[in-house]
């Protein structure tokens, strides 16, 4: 992968739900999206010809993403971390362009969809997550505690 933006359009978020899990807060979005998407790759084609691919417009049509909120605490960030994943493998589209266009070949679209298939599944498809730490940085933590904020816990 040599490029990637997600694009200025978000998803569509058709259903949430929410359920506490011990210290966990987890929720479970049903969302689509289609919007300005793109990734450039490089693919690899059969024979060891490798081939720039810009994959653009990506479509999902229907996904179940999980983002889990790992260990809710009384102090800032109020949190250890976020998990997020996908419950199963979305159905997706998109538009090849650069040379992907040019060699509109079936065996290109193959590769590709094996090969963007693979690194999801691989990384955000269950039992796979995505875990991203919560840092609050100390300068943060510093500046709070010398305005007198020490104790965020729920006042009884």
């Amino acid at each position: 992968m040599h490029d990637f933006s997600v694009g200025d359009r978000p998803p569509r978020v058709l259903n949430v739900q929410a359920a506490e899990d011990g210290d966990d807060l987890r929720f479970e979005l049903e969302a689509c999206y289609s919007g300005n998407a793109y990734v450039k790759i490089t693919a690899e084609l059969p024979g060891g010809v490798s081939v720039p691919v810009t994959v653009r417009r990506a479509a999902v049509s229907y996904t179940r993403l999980c983002v889990v909120v790992k260990a809710l605490t009384g102090r800032p960030p109020f949190h250890s971390g976020l998990q997020v994943f996908l419950v199963e493998l979305p159905d997706f589209t998109y538009e090849m362009a650069d040379a992907g266009k040019l060699i509109d070949l079936p065996v290109l679209d193959d590769a590709i969809r094996q090969l963007v298939d693979a690194e999801i599944r691989e990384n955000l498809v269950l039992p796979n997550r995505l875990t991203l730490p919560a840092v609050l940085p100390n300068f943060i933590e510093d500046k709070l505690g010398l305005l007198g904020f020490t104790d965020f816990s729920p006042r009884q």
